[in-house]
C-alpha cells in the first residue's frame, strides 16, 4: 500500500498531516482508506461508538488551549471522563 497510515504520523504516534500525500491522490486515498479500517475494527463496526469518538473529538477540540492534541487523555480529561470510561 503506497498511502498509509504511517505516511501521516511520526514514530511517536503524532498526526503530521497529509501534506506528503496531496500530490498523489491514490496515496491520499489509501492512506484514508486504511484510516477507516483502523475506526471499524477499533469500534467493532458500532457506529454508536464511532460517532461518539467523534464527538467527543470535536467537543476535544472547541476546548482549544486546554487540550493538548497530541494526548488522547486531554480530551478525556476535558470532558471530565475518568479512567474507566465513566463522567466524573
Amino acid at each position: 500500500m503506497a498511502g498509509s497510515y504511517g505516511h501521516i504520523t511520526a514514530d511517536d504516534g503524532r498526526f503530521l498531516g497529509v501534506h506528503s500525500l496531496l500530490d498523489h491522490m491514490g496515496d491520499a486515498f489509501e492512506a484514508l482508506e486504511e484510516c477507516y479500517g483502523m475506526i471499524q475494527w477499533l469500534a467493532g463496526g458500532d457506529r454508536r461508538r464511532i460517532e461518539e469518538a467523534r464527538e467527543n473529538y470535536r467537543a476535544g477540540l472547541q476546548i482549544g488551549g486546554v487540550v493538548d492534541p497530541d494526548d488522547p487523555d486531554d480530551y478525556e480529561r476535558a470532558l471530565g471522563i475518568d479512567e474507566d470510561g465513566r463522567e466524573d
